[in-house]
């Protein structure tokens, strides 16, 4: 078995035990989420980013036309607008860091 074969076997499991999941267009997508403090974080140097909201999704699970930077996605009734993307090593799994849409 490949690492991606057992990654992805793994997230699954994972997802199916959280129950979470997020909402892109007409899609309903299996995922982990992680919720962060609101606002801008002022550091040494300057504001540092702060997400309200990391989803992060099994990259097999995305729909043909897939959340994008700027795009809107749904979350227990609350819209989120995706800030960042981070695609794992493996291309199994992708993270989106979000904000409040209305932020």
């Amino acid at each position: 078995m490949s690492l991606q074969t057992e990654q992805a076997a793994d997230l699954a499991a994972i997802f199916d035990e959280l129950g979470e999941t997020f909402t892109f267009g007409a899609a309903t997508i299996d995922c982990a989420v992680t919720f962060r403090g609101q606002g801008r974080k002022n550091e040494l140097g300057g504001f540092l980013d702060d997400f309200d909201l990391q989803i992060t999704a099994r990259v097999a699970d995305l729909p043909g036309t897939v959340p994008a930077v700027g795009g809107l996605v749904t979350h227990r009734s609350r819209v989120y607008r995706i800030e960042r993307i981070d695609l794992g090593q493996t291309n199994v799994e992708v993270r989106y860091l979000c904000t409040a849409a209305n932020r």
